[in-house]
């Protein structure tokens, strides 16, 4: 019996022959192969999601041609468009083309010394297999939470794994960056990170493409695992090339006293819709939702958020902004559920948009879901407006210009965001990256 050999580079539409050839590229074992069909039967079986499901009330994916997208190539011959940290400021580096495994730059000496594991998930499957199997898309983000993960589920490729062992600490930031720049290509990208009791981890994950590679498809997913009294600072950071659409699901569950930091930060792609959730299943357990937007010409910003208290004492603060020109849009709705185990829960809301046109358009639904009666506070807030013009006109004459006092004040309008970010290092970073890309 002879066996075929799988292709560097995949024909468009997504098969079932495809999801068996990528599996055999990497030389999976059986259980991550049956995972992968189990996977594509069920987006099989899905159908898209429609705008009568309130998450979806505002994108319309009806016209996705899911057909017309490759599901894996190998690195296109173009510079790795993602500055590198410096060196003194990070603990590692791994860096991932197109739907290739990452390749790790290097990693601080006593992280490996406290047991960390920093390395792609393919790599991870070979090194780490009953780790992966343990937590990959079992508990945290399952394939059939709709049609797109479930894709993901089939052909993620490359993936972050990130595990700190009981105690460990990373004091400095862990870098993720992946460059897709192959045209048409779908890209899966995939963060696995457990921390395990005590612990206490940074990963900054960052997307980007050229403007010149179009057709771009970006299926994400993150899981994240605080165990009891661990941190987890996570931050994403997204500047896809102007015409990727992305859709991503991020969600973490955090057990008795531990903490998460979440920082979302969009600045490219034609659309970007994700999903970011906390659940907060034990005793103690607290997180902080950050999230910032910046969109001009037709960009559409879509995000959906989750804090749910499901256990005693817990508690949550999300605060989301949009600064939209042109004809962009950002569309926010996020709901705080406090169960009823939930006592003394303490949970606040705020979404803040700055529209600086008049064809710009946000749309904000804070939704609140109380149902215990023993609750500590829960708040929520929202605004959707023009910048003021009493400040515009103060800048003016001091000699600045409409367009730079503009500049100032969205940045100003930013800042509460980033100052909120538990990393000098990344904090610095960020800011950078929205000098960069805040023209009005």
């Amino acid at each position: 019996m002879t066996t075929t050999s799988a292709p560097d580079r995949f024909a468009t539409g997504f098969t079932r022959e495809a999801v068996e050839a990528l599996s055999r590229l990497k030389e999976e074992p059986a259980w991550l192969r049956e995972r992968r069909l189990a996977a594509f039967d069920t987006y099989l079986q899905l159908p898209l999601p429609t705008r009568e499901l309130r998450p979806w009330k505002y994108t319309d994916v009806s016209r996705l041609n899911l057909d017309v997208f490759t599901p894996y190539a190998p690195p296109a011959d173009t510079p790795f468009g993602i500055p590198l940290p410096e060196r003194d400021r990070r603990a590692g580096v791994l860096r991932q083309r197109d739907s290739a495994p990452g390749v790790l730059d290097d990693l601080a000496s006593e992280l490996r010394e406290q047991g960390v594991v920093f390395c792609s998930l393919d790599e991870a499957v070979r090194t780490h297999p009953e780790i992966v199997e343990a937590h990959l898309m079992t508990e945290c983000v399952r394939p059939e939470t709709d049609k797109f993960t479930a894709l993901h589920a089939a052909f993620w490729s490359g993936g972050i794994f990130l595990y700190a062992p009981r105690n460990a600490v990373v004091n400095l930031p862990l870098y993720a960056l992946l460059w897709a720049a192959t045209p048409g290509l779908a890209i899966f990208p995939h963060a696995l990170i457990i921390a395990e009791r005590g612990s206490q981890v940074t990963l900054v994950e960052e997307y980007g493409s050229p403007d010149a590679a179009e057709g771009i498809l970006s299926l994400g997913v993150t899981e994240i695992f605080a165990r009891e009294g661990a941190t987890v600072r996570y931050i994403n950071l997204q500047r896809w090339g102007k015409s990727v659409r992305h859709f991503g699901q991020q969600r973490a569950l955090l057990d008795r006293d531990a903490s998460l930091s979440y920082t979302t930060i969009g600045l490219g792609g034609a659309l970007a819709k994700s999903t970011g959730e906390s659940i907060m299943r034990g005793p103690g357990a607290n997180s902080l939702l950050l999230g910032l937007f910046f969109g001009r010409d037709h960009q559409q910003f879509d995000y959906v958020t989750l804090q749910e208290h499901l256990a005693p004492r817990t508690t949550s603060d999300l605060l989301f902004k949009s600064a939209l020109n042109d004809q962009a849009r950002s569309i926010y709705y996020g709901l705080v559920r406090i169960g009823p185990e939930a006592a003394e829960a303490d949970a606040n809301q705020e979404n803040r948009n700055l529209l600086l046109s008049n064809g710009a358009r946000a749309d904000s639904d804070p939704v609140l879901e109380i149902l215990t009666a023993e609750v500590a506070r829960c708040s929520h807030g929202a605004s959707v407006g023009p910048v003021d013009e009493e400040q515009i006109f103060y800048l003016g004459s001091r000699g600045i210009p409409r367009r730079e006092a503009e500049e100032l004040l969205v940045q100003g309008f930013f800042h509460e965001v980033i100052a909120r970010v538990p990393v000098p290092e990344v904090r610095e970073r960020l800011e950078q990256a929205i000098d960069e890309r805040v023209v009005i």
